[in-house]
């Protein structure tokens, strides 16, 4: 580390970076829920998403160090399209699955139930994994 005019300049070798892919309310309509009155019709359910990502160089023309947000929409939507009965299980299960990118450093989940208790505005779960290395 040096300074020049009063700025710490860091040695880029000390930097471990971190780039967040953001996906913010993403809403899908699917049946979901334990009760048999959940199981019967759909419901709306949002996720928020922040998922930490270790820089790699970027290639303005290829995607191949990009987190690809379809990718993740399709991975949720796949999770989906087998019943799943709590929120705990499915931010489990989509976890682990967008973990499975070693690329991934973290990821942040919210997921909310939007129709199913009237008295609120929603109802859900927050995750936070890590990978430890």
């Amino acid at each position: 580390m040096n300074k020049k005019n009063n700025i710490v300049q860091f040695n880029k070798s000390t930097l471990k970076e971190i780039r967040k892919i953001v996906i913010k309310d993403l809403i899908i309509n699917t049946k979901f829920g334990y009760y048999e009155h959940e199981k019967k019709k759909n419901q709306r359910l949002k996720f928020n998403i922040e998922i930490g990502v270790f820089v790699l160089p970027i290639n303005d023309k290829s995607i191949k160090n990009i987190i690809n947000y379809d990718k993740i929409i399709n991975i949720i939507e796949t999770i989906l399209s087998k019943h799943i009965n709590f929120l705990e299980t499915l931010s489990e299960k989509i976890c682990n699955e967008i973990l499975k990118d070693q690329r991934v450093k973290n990821i942040k989940l919210q997921i909310d139930k939007l129709d199913i208790i009237k008295k609120t505005k929603s109802v859900g779960v927050k995750t936070f994994k890590e990978r430890i290395e």
